[in-house]
């Protein structure tokens, strides 16, 4: 048989029920004074209403085994004097609140802290206290927990955990840090956020420098911090006029961000510091130091799948580790970083940033419209399938660009222009802007070609691929036309008779098919002799005069047939 463990929702229906404005008064499960409501029952669940100025007090373990449990409900209950557990050993506390309530529990302080329910839960001061016989421990499931401190830090000892929907903020308007794990006791200390659970450590006025370093979330006691899912952590750090500089997170041990966890932090000097390792698989680490490192582990960084910025002071590594530095598919935004550990990922260092090897954008990223990315050859950036990838900035692609998801690109940059149409986007493929019609691809030669009698015959021109047009030269510079190319057929030459010359030129169709130019002897191709040409003038001559009848403007007449001639 299975055994299934779940997150608890609400107490058992064995209820005291009680109006902490009541009147004084006593039975065997509480007793009311002036001053305090006693709590005389282990286990049984008191449900608490109204309002009250005194304090809710139970009594402790004599024995550290086995420790009491009480169990408080609260359901629209303000308790503004607190609780207060006695006896050496104290008490596991556990408290539900109800979904839709607003309550007050002004101090609360046990060795075994359990809270749930989703309503609101408003104190001055919430912790666990230091124990050396009794483990520590702390779980807050769903509620929303707001912290004021208005005196020293409050502290978390033990195994702390937040998950579900749990929502919890702790404020320091005090020169001390809001928020303090592991300062004592035999536990071993730490710390995890899951699920969609938040922890916020912040100052009142951050940019109020005092006297003091005020840091965001002090851990100690080689206490580690885990972010997991969907979890997430703020810490921020408050100015000073003083030697020493606020943190934002000081971890006592290593850290681990995973999932779709984020650590964001905010400090005039470190934002994050881990005395051990930083390893990040998925998730986002966001860190801004104003005069130190922001981001900072002293023995190792394994940083996959995520986003990590970090923006140092002036002059300072925004992230940085003593010892190896080891990434992949990561998307990091810096001020000053070692490149020499990085691999597979998408470095910006100010605002110009670089592909390193084969980057796979681990979440939805931007681009912002002042910085400018590399895409060198060789290298290429995958955008996965549901992921985002903005462009607002420049993207320069000399190597490639894998899209199987999402690329909304404001700022469209590369590709070229040309005679057939506008440059294409080398990020996004869009085309954008005009024309080039005098930039021509491929001009393709077209050899000269004679023309016969038979068909024309064409000039050596060239003809651009893209656009089609015609140029007379190879530089594209004179353009033509297809009819300016053209050279015209040649005339056919008629054969010459073979009975007939004809001393003008013209040429007669011959019975062998010969053709004479008016020159030469259709015959023989012989030129004409003299004594032949004179032959052919006088019988011309004589034939002229047999039409005319006689010869113009002399006297003689030539006798026709049975006539006489005579002198006029």
């Amino acid at each position: 048989m299975a055994l299934c463990l779940l997150p608890m929702q609400s107490f058992a229906d064995d209820v005291i029920r009680l109006d902490v404005g009541m009147e004084n008064g006593e039975t065997e499960d509480y007793k009311v004074s002036d001053t305090s409501i006693i709590l005389r029952k282990e286990g049984t669940v008191y449900e608490l209403t109204g309002s009250t100025d005194k304090k809710i007090m139970v009594w402790g373990s004599n024995a550290p085994d086995p420790a009491k449990t009480f169990r408080l409900r609260l359901n629209g209950a303000a308790i503004n004097g607190g609780i207060s557990i006695t006896n050496s050993n104290g008490a596991k506390l556990e408290i539900e609140v109800v979904s839709g309530t607003m309550n007050t529990l002004s101090f609360v302080y046990t060795v075994d802290l359990t809270i749930f329910g989703s309503g609101t839960l408003n104190s001055d001061s919430l912790g666990v206290t230091q124990s050396k016989s009794v483990p520590n421990a702390l779980h807050i499931t769903d509620t929303t927990v707001n912290v004021s401190v208005s005196g020293n830090s409050d502290q978390w000892n033990g195994a702390c955990v937040l998950d579900g929907s749990a929502n919890v903020t702790y404020i320091s308007s005090s020169d001390y840090t809001p928020l303090q794990i592991g300062v004592g006791g035999s536990s071993v200390h730490s710390l995890t956020l899951k699920d969609n659970a938040q922890l916020h450590c912040l100052q009142a006025d951050a940019s109020n420098a005092g006297q003091y370093a005020v840091d965001g979330l002090d851990m100690f006691g080689g206490a580690g911090l885990t972010l997991q899912d969907n979890a997430y952590l703020e810490v921020e750090g408050r100015d000073t006029t003083g030697s020493y500089q606020s943190i934002g997170l000081i971890a006592g041990g290593d850290i681990r961000v995973q999932g779709n966890a984020t650590l964001k932090a905010r400090s005039e000097g470190m934002g994050v510091y881990a005395p051990g390792s930083l390893t990040v698989d998925g998730g986002t680490i966001d860190a801004v130091s104003q005069t130190a490192c922001a981001v900072y582990a002293s023995s190792s960084m394994t940083l996959n799948n995520a986003i990590v910025k970090g923006i140092g002071g002036d002059g300072y590594y925004g992230i940085y580790t003593d010892g190896s530095l080891s990434t992949s598919n990561l998307w990091i935004e810096t001020s000053l970083m070692r490149e020499d550990g990085v691999a597979d990922s998408v470095l910006f260092i100010g605002t110009n940033g670089k592909v390193y090897g084969s980057a796979s954008i681990p979440a939805d990223v931007t681009i912002s419209a002042d910085k400018t990315l590399e895409i060198p050859e060789g290298s290429s950036l995958i955008v996965p399938a549901n992921r985002t990838l903005v462009n607002n900035g420049t993207v320069e692609v000399k190597g490639s660009v894998v899209n199987n998801g999402t690329i909304i690109c404001n700022n469209h940059n590369g590709g070229e222009a040309s005679c057939k149409g506008p440059a294409e986007c080398s990020l996004c493929g869009t085309p954008y802007g005009d024309p080039a019609p005098d930039k021509h691809g491929t001009l393709v030669k077209v050899d000269a070609k004679p023309a016969t009698t038979q068909e024309e015959g064409n000039i050596e021109y060239y003809r651009c691929e893209d656009c089609g047009k015609l140029f007379r030269d190879p530089n594209g510079s004179e353009e033509i036309s297809l009819a300016d190319t053209v050279i015209p057929k040649l005339e056919e030459r008629v054969p010459v008779r073979d009975d007939g010359y004809v001393p003008n030129g013209t040429p007669f169709p011959s019975a062998g098919g010969k053709t004479n130019n008016g020159d030469h002897n259709p015959n023989t191709g012989a030129a004409p002799s003299v004594r032949t040409i004179a032959l052919l003038a006088g019988i011309g001559l004589l034939a002229a005069l047999a039409v005319c009848g006689r010869r113009k403007g002399g006297d003689r007449y030539i006798r026709r047939p049975g006539t006489d001639i005579r002198r006029a």
